[in-house]
């Protein structure tokens, strides 16, 4: 398992998590490439309040990596997210960096 974690002023959480129905906090979810998921914490609402987002990634296979994080990267981008937070390791939000550290987390987890 690996946690992924961001700060959102205002995140469309159906429209992130791929769902049309709400979530709830330990939920699990799907999201491109097969990738598991379930949500740990965030969306609250509130005037200029930045909600920290987290939500553990529990399976994925490495030929759907390059597919989640240029999901992650296309979902988070349009919402001025500069950083993310992977594994408890700050990287910019960038597909090639997300699948760099996602590819690093699989091979040391095999």
């Amino acid at each position: 398992m690996i946690k992924i974690s961001f700060k959102s002023k205002d995140l469309n959480k159906l429209n992130f998590f791929n769902s049309d129905t709400n979530l709830s906090l330990g939920e699990a979810f799907f999201l491109p490439g097969g990738a598991e998921c379930r949500i740990l914490s965030g969306f609250e609402k509130g005037i200029d309040v930045l909600s920290m987002v987290s939500f553990i990634l529990e399976n994925i296979n490495s030929i759907s990596i390059g597919l989640f994080s240029a999901y992650i990267y296309d979902k988070l981008k349009p919402q001025k997210i500069d950083t993310i937070e992977i594994d408890g390791k700050e990287i910019p939000l960038e597909k090639e960096a997300i699948r760099k550290v996602l590819e690093e987390y699989k091979k040391s987890n095999d």
